[in-house]
This record gives structure tokens, sequence and C-alpha cells, in this order.
């Protein structure tokens, strides 16, 4: 059935200059086994080498970071720009080539969608913009001519350790809100330079990132990249406008692949009008997401959210009211308690993120640090 469907699934298929056994592939995911320092492990090694054992034909590496200023939410992302990683990803791709498989690496920086309190210091986030991330709350920084011209050669430099490494080829990551994505995307990009505005002042940068990879591996090695074809949000840019993007990079005779992918971060539910998500539990990031964007994630127990379906199935328009003050939610004359720490409640009944909620103690905050300059004002010489 299988064949009948894609007759050509098991044939090789020729790529620049490699040539791959079949069209079975793992798109790019991050898995986050790397080591706290950003390298390759054996745990990374064992997880691809399996898949090529297999007899997959192609992998991609998931979110290599090019930069330092690119945070994530957590430990174990693979920090493709230390010269380290060349040693260890030796390791990766010698054993995946040993099974007969060949593998590429993804290149990424995320942008104002990183954390930096996950990490060991709070490095200032950079961005296309001066904008607010719709996931962890924090602001970037707009970045100027000058940062711009770091991440180029953090692009480079993580492309040409790729290629040191053994790797295959290499996928410049364009989707999902991450820092190309914000450039391209007006949703991001806010910009008044020659970086934003026109459709033709945001794909500057990217192909800017793209040439400059293309001119450092070589016109013999394969690069690519990923693009999030519908950003599924109201005001975003569609597939009409992705396929627009696509063209034009293709264009530049720099690429020889793309990645179709799907969707931003959650920005979605709020602007579709949602204020209250039910469910017998979430997981931590969602949990954490949504009230960083001023969303209540309601836990209910799955017999209550079974009949509330119920009920709104044979009533369409069925009024369901949530007392975020009183923690309430009701339906008619049925009444749930539900559970809400205080510090959160407050932020929901004040439109504040915890950026805005620190923000009203700041004649506090200024009086602490004019106090501090006088007891200790060593700390402040220069």
């Amino acid at each position: 059935m299988t064949v009948e469907r894609y007759p050509h699934l098991f044939e090789p298929l020729r790529l620049r200059g490699i040539t791959l056994r079949n069209r079975i592939m793992q798109s790019a995911h991050a898995m986050a086994f790397n080591s706290p320092e950003g390298l390759t492990n054996n745990r990374d090694i064992y997880y691809h080498a399996a898949r090529a054992k297999g007899g997959i034909g192609l992998m991609i590496t998931g979110n290599r970071l090019i930069h330092p200023t690119s945070n994530t939410f957590c430990r174990g992302y693979s920090y493709g720009y230390r010269e380290e990683m060349v040693e260890r990803d030796r390791a990766l791709t010698d054993a995946v080539h040993g099974f007969g498989a060949h593998i590429f690496a993804q290149l990424n920086h995320f942008g104002v969608m990183g954390e930096t309190h996950a990490m060991d210091d709070y490095r200032v986030l950079w961005s296309a913009s001066n904008i607010k991330s719709p996931i962890f709350g924090e602001m970037a920084k707009a970045m100027e001519r000058a940062d711009m011209d770091e991440i180029v050669e953090g692009w480079v430099r993580s492309a040409q350790y790729s290629q040191q490494a053994g790797f295959d080829g290499i996928e410049v990551h364009l989707a999902h809100s991450y820092l190309l994505h914000q450039f391209i995307s007006p949703l991001f990009n806010k910009r008044e330079d020659e970086y934003g505005g026109s459709y033709e002042n945001r794909m500057r940068f990217a192909l800017e990132v793209i040439k400059a990879v293309r001119e450092a591996v070589g016109p013999d090695f394969v690069v690519g990249i990923r693009l999030s074809m519908d950003e599924m949000v109201p005001g975003g840019m569609e597939i009409a406008d992705w396929i627009k993007v696509a063209q034009t990079v293709e264009a530049t005779g720099h690429i020889d692949y793309i990645m179709a992918t799907a969707g931003v971060y959650q920005w979605a539910l709020r602007d579709f009008g949602v204020r209250v998500v039910i469910a017998p539990s979430f997981g931590d990031i969602f949990r954490n997401n949504c009230f960083n964007n001023g969303l209540l994630p309601l836990t209910l127990e799955q017999s209550v959210i079974d009949q509330l379906l119920k009920q709104a199935q044979a009533c369409p328009g069925l009024e369901v009211e949530v007392d975020v003050e009183r923690r309430l939610l009701s339906v008619g004359a049925e009444v749930w308690c539900f559970d809400l720490d205080e510090g959160r409640r407050q932020r929901l009944l004040h439109g504040l993120d915890e950026v805005g909620e620190s923000l009203g103690y700041a004649s506090r905050i200024r009086a602490y640090e004019e106090q501090r300059q006088l007891s200790e004002p060593w700390l402040f010489r220069r």
C-alpha cells in the first residue's frame, strides 16, 4: 500500500553533491539531549545512530544555536558556535555515516523567544524590534547594525564548524517565530529603517544571512531553509505570503531545498478572543505561557469537563462565567471552584504581567537604588 501510494519513497534522491539512499527523513526537532555546556554527548549520538541503523535516508538536527545571545527555556540545546563542537559532532556524523545515512545541521537563533533566567545569567535578548515575547513575557532589544553583523558572523562560524564536523548540509531556520522569522514577519518587525516596513526590507536580513552561509560553505555543500507556510494568527502572513518568501530565497540560487512547516508562538489564542482554557491538566510551559499572555489555564476534573462539553453540544451559545475574583466557574445554577494562586489572580484582575507588576514598585525600587549608591558607593564607581 505504501509503495503504491508513494512509488518513489525508497528510491535514491540527488541533492546538490550528495545522494540520499531513500526519501525517508527526520525533520529537525530539538531533544535537549546535549550537555549543560551545549556540547554533543553520547545520548545525542546514540539517538541519531539508531535511526540511521534503521534505514532512514536523512536526518536534520534541531536548533543548534549560533550565538550566545540565543537563549532557550532550558539547558540541553547544542551551541553550534563553539569550536569544541567540531570534535564531538565528528563522532555524531561518523556514527550516522557508518550506517549509510546523511545528516544536516539546523542552525538557529531564538531572538525574543529565548528566556534569560533559564540560563546562568541575564543576557539581553535580541530581536528585530523592541518587542515582548508572547511566551515568556521578556522584552528584547532592537538589534543595531553592529549586532546584526555579529549574528551573521555567528551563522557563518556555526556553518563552518558544522561542515568541518562532517555534516552533509546546513538548514537555516526562518520559521516558528525565531529571529529570522522575526525580521520577515510584520507581527514582530516594527523597524523603520532599511530592515523594516516593506516586504523587500523585511526580507533583507534573512537574505544576508543565507548569502553569507552559502559563501562560507562553498558551492558544493547543501544549504536549505525552514519556513512557516502560514502563521495561522489574525494579521499574520498567510500561505501566499510565504510562497513569495520561498520564491524570493530560491531565486538567489543559494539554497537547495525548503522544509515546510506552519505556525507561530501563542498569540493565537488571545487574538481569537480566547480568555480561558479549560483542561484536566497543563504542561508547565503552556501553563506559564498562558499567564504571561493574560489567559487563565483553568484546571477541572475530567468528569466536570465532560459534563460541560455535553451541555455545550446540547445548547449552542451556552454561557460559561468565570469569576476570577472569587475563583468560581458557573453554568446557570451549577458552580465549581478552581485553584488560582493570589499573585496570578491579582495580575489577571489588573491586566498585568510580571513586568507590569514589577513596575508598580518603581518608586520603591528607585529609592532602594539611591540608598544603595550612598551606602555602597564603591559598587557604582566607573
